[in-house]
């Protein structure tokens, strides 16, 4: 368990104890939305919590909370001193953020996103390992959310979305994502 002043840090902030805490880990994960309402603007995720966790414990404090950016990445290691970040719901349909922040991190320069044939090799991939993983069943099922993460904001994406949910096999499945990622490209790409 953590040493007494850890705990008091986090009732002072008004900061629940994390999981990795709980269990005895040496490492400290702090999620700065927690204590979004109180101290960040709206929407915002709170980090001077972070930085003063940080600089009050030894064992490494890992950043997380609304990191949807290289940049973001970055800005957010400076302020906090964090040793290392979490990404969560920026992967979601972006698998490729974490290669363009460790990229971002390590020379100081943004990556564009991938062009659209390696979305396209990405995602059929992505579909296959779960199919492979889950069976068809529950491998359709489960794919479908992660075919909207991919397709969220996507021009011409709803209906398309509506169509693939609707499906309950893996092939056609599959291939109905292939033909909207074909159709994608020859229209002139994605956003990603």
């Amino acid at each position: 368990m953590s040493p007494p002043p850890f705990r008091q840090l986090c009732h002072r902030l008004g900061a629940a104890l994390t999981v990795l805490e709980m269990v005895g880990s040496d490492t400290r994960l702090w999620r700065g939305a927690k204590t979004r309402r109180r101290l960040a603007p709206a929407g915002e995720a709170e980090y001077r919590t972070i930085r003063d966790i940080k600089r009050a414990v030894a064992p490494p404090v890992l950043a997380n909370g609304d990191i949807d950016s290289p940049e973001k990445a970055a800005r957010v290691l400076a302020f906090t001193g964090a040793d290392a970040i979490m990404v969560g719901r920026a992967a979601l349909g972006r698998p490729w953020i974490f290669g363009a922040i460790d990229h971002h991190l390590e020379h100081h320069i943004t990556l564009k996103p991938p062009p659209l044939g390696e979305i396209r090799t990405i995602m059929l991939t992505h579909l296959e390992q779960l199919y492979a993983f889950y069976g068809e069943y529950l491998g359709v099922r489960i794919a479908r959310k992660h075919i909207g993460w991919y397709l969220e904001g996507q021009p011409g994406g709803t209906e398309p979305r509506r169509r693939i949910n609707a499906m309950g096999r893996a092939r056609p499945q599959r291939d109905a994502v292939a033909r909207f990622m074909e159709a994608r490209m020859a229209a002139g790409g994605m956003t990603a």
